[in-house]
Formats: C-alpha cells, structure tokens, sequence
C-alpha cells in the first residue's frame, strides 16, 4: 500500500508541477541535460505564443526579448491558453516527465533509499526501479543487486539529482538493465 501512495503521490506532485520548471539552456533547440536544472527551450517569460517569436538562445538571457515575450505571451496571446490547449512550447516530453517523476521520487524518499541500496532490498528501492520502468520481478532483482553492488558510486552523496544522474549511467551500462528499464532510457 505504501509504495502505491508513493507511486501516486510522485505522479500527482509531476503533472502539478510540470509547468513550473525553469527553461532550456540547450544549443540546437535541443532539451538539456536535467541535471543542469533547466528543462524546456524557452527563456523566463515561459512557454506561449511569446516563446515562439523570441526562440534562440542569445533572445533567451537577453532581458528586454524576454519582456517582450512576456507581454505576448500575458497581453497579445494570454499564456494560460497555450497551457491549457499544451501548444506553443507548453507541452512536456515523455523523457521530461518520467525525469521529473525519478526526481520527485528520489527527493522524498532519498534517505530511505541510502538505507534500502546498501541492504539490496527495500519497499523504496523496489518502487523506484518501477518509477524507472523496471516493472518484472528479475528486473526489480537485478536492479536491486546493481544498486547494492554500486552502492558507493551512486551514493557517493545524498544529492537526488546527482544521484538519478549515477543511477542512469549505471543502468545504461548495465547489459541486463539497459534494455529492462524503459523510463531509464527514454
């Protein structure tokens, strides 16, 4: 029953908070890399028809494109519609989501997971390989040992953010895992 409230709870905290993030510094309209702490290609004024008119990244730190971004997109076009309607860069990615998810995940249950990680079994470090798409018991399994084995890789600190970051790495070299863990990979 807990791992269900915690499974549902990272969901519901994922889809209210998916529009609040910071934007994209990426090159190339390409997403960035999470752990940057920036998520979507637009600048601070956020997503709505002002992102489209104000797109690349010099307009994105150049502060008087990001003010007329913000009249457009508040003024012109009001930014709650492209929201509502998820057009005009207010859309979120699966890969975002599912990074969001694994983030909320970790932050909540971090201390927990230190625990579970270094035992290799856990109510905590069982949901997380789920958060991560790692659904089949020899999955779970597997990724539990991984997680004891690698233990002072990817726990080499507390930050939860650095920590997904150790735990994508480790699956995505893990031949067993890589291919088991959808969410990992996406």
């Amino acid at each position: 029953m807990k791992k269900i409230i915690s499974l549902a709870c990272v969901s519901l905290f994922a889809a209210t908070s998916a529009f609040a993030q910071k934007p994209s510094k990426a090159k190339g309209g390409t997403e960035a890399p999470a752990s940057s702490g920036y998520r979507y290609n637009y600048g601070m004024a956020g997503c709505g028809l002002g992102s489209l008119v104000v797109e690349g990244e010099e307009r994105h730190n150049d502060k008087l494109m990001q003010i007329i971004a913000a009249v457009i997109n508040n003024i012109v076009f009001p930014q709650t519609s492209a929201i509502t309607s998820g057009t005009s860069n207010c859309t979120d990615t699966p890969k975002s989501v599912a990074r969001m998810e694994q983030e909320v995940f970790l932050s909540a249950n971090i201390n927990a997971m230190i625990k579970e990680a270094a035992q290799g079994d856990g109510q905590h470090l069982a949901a997380f390989a789920e958060v991560l798409g790692c659904g089949d018991a020899r999955s779970v399994s597997s990724f539990s040992e991984l997680s004891q084995e690698r233990f002072a890789t990817i726990f080499a600190d507390a930050n939860p953010t650095a920590v997904l970051d150790r735990y994508l790495t480790e699956l995505s070299a893990s031949a067993e895992l890589s291919g088991s863990c959808s969410r990992a990979n996406i």
